[in-house]
């Protein structure tokens, strides 16, 4: 689950993604306790939040529900409704769903590792790019607008500004990438 204490499911059979908060039905219960909920009907429990049937349609009979963990940490919940023979999930069923789990923590946590190591080497990338530039340009506003869009790009910033201190009128002049007018800044102000 995310930052903003929320869940957020990726469904198997078709629905579209849905993020639950952490506090609300049985699957927001096993991300907070870390444990394994088996109920054996949805509609007697009080903890089911009936919300998501009555929008889809759907009727919920019984849900086993485990929690996903990767280093001694709950980072999600693996969630399985109506066994399909209109039984019970059983004892075997909560050890096959528990076993899974342990894969998608695994499976999960190396997925966010991916992602990190994606966007650092995007980022040591874009400085290599950087430094490559201010060695090879010589026209001053061309390599201004380029540390700008580069530096933006690399701090992921809806903007970047490179003021430059103005000597002899005692002002700064902001330069910054895709050709808006410079503006002039007193120093001091």
């Amino acid at each position: 689950y995310g930052r903003e204490k929320q869940l957020h499911s990726y469904v198997a059979d078709g629905f579209s993604k849905l993020s639950i908060p952490l506090i609300e039905g049985i699957a927001g219960i096993v991300a907070t306790t870390g444990t394994i909920l088996n109920i054996k009907n949805a509609y007697d429990d009080r903890r089911f939040n009936p919300g998501a049937d009555e929008m889809s349609g759907y009727r919920t009979r019984n849900i086993l529900c485990a929690p996903i963990r990767s280093q001694g940490e709950t980072i999600g919940v693996c969630q399985m409704i109506n066994k399909n023979d209109g039984d019970d999930f059983t004892a075997e069923d909560e050890y096959f769903c528990s076993l899974i789990s342990v894969f998608c923590g695994i499976s999960l946590r190396n997925a966010g590792s991916f992602e990190t190591a994606r966007r650092e080497s995007d980022k040591s990338r874009l400085v290599l790019e950087l430094s490559r530039s201010l060695c090879s340009s010589f026209d001053v506003d061309a390599m201004l607008e380029d540390i700008a869009e580069r530096t933006r790009r690399l701090a992921d910033a809806e903007r970047c500004t490179v003021f430059v201190l103005d000597s002899d009128t005692n002002t700064l002049v902001r330069r910054v990438a895709h050709g808006i007018k410079p503006i002039r800044v007193r120093v001091g102000e």
